[in-house]
């Protein structure tokens, strides 16, 4: 007598678990690929701001270390025109190369709306200025600080502002703050000018260069 067979095949019910065990493991892989794109999204943002700020930081040290110091007069005394606050600075620097033939520039640091401007207002002998263009956004503060000995105070030390000097300071320092949701970190940005003053230089934006003095 012939064996009866077993069934071959899954059962309704054997099926509807497959289906939803696969439904399941579908669910948990698309949660984790979306994790996975979130987490390279935050990545990528962190590394384009780091790269942002490294770029500004590399733009104001060079313009700095570039600086010009022109000297005025006054009816007491000479100073360099450097003109340095806690939350504004500006100062005279050779142009960047390309600059279309200008050598000397007045740049201007600041906040305004909320980012940081850095850029040249004028050039030396220009009938007009220009307001700096954005470096960074999502700024909430801007420190300069200035070290160097006072007239009141020969020990040097970082002073607040730096205006109407013989010479230009020994050290700037730039700080900046961001939110606190922002996740962009500004190390303290501290630069020496590499400016020397010539006393007898008075500066002709038409020769590009020094009346009576070299």
């Amino acid at each position: 007598m012939e064996r009866p067979r077993a069934d071959v095949g899954f059962t309704l019910v054997e099926m509807l678990v497959s289906l939803a065990l696969l439904g399941m493991a579908a669910v948990l892989v698309g949660q984790g690929l979306g994790s996975d794109h979130a987490a390279l999204g935050r990545i990528e943002r962190r590394t384009q701001g780091g790269e942002a700020v490294a770029a500004a930081q590399t733009l104001l040290r060079e313009r700095l270390q570039h600086l010009f110091a022109d000297p005025r007069y006054d009816s007491l005394s000479m100073f360099v025109d450097f003109d340095g606050a806690e939350q504004e600075l500006q100062f005279l620097a050779s142009a960047p190369s390309g600059a279309s033939g200008i050598q000397v520039q007045r740049f201007k640091l600041g906040l305004s709306g909320g980012a940081l401007s850095f850029g040249p207002v004028q050039a030396i002998g220009a009938d007009a200025g220009l307001e700096p263009p954005k470096l960074l956004g999502g700024v909430q503060g801007l420190e300069i600080a200035y070290w160097g000995a006072d007239a009141a105070d020969a020990t040097p030390a970082w002073r607040p502002t730096w205006e109407r000097r013989p010479a230009p300071p020994q050290l700037v320092r730039i700080r900046l703050a961001f939110a606190p949701e922002d996740r962009r970190s500004w190390p303290d940005l501290i630069v020496r000018p590499a400016a020397m003053v010539n006393a007898d230089c008075i500066y002709d934006a038409r020769e590009d260069g020094c009346r009576g003095g070299s």
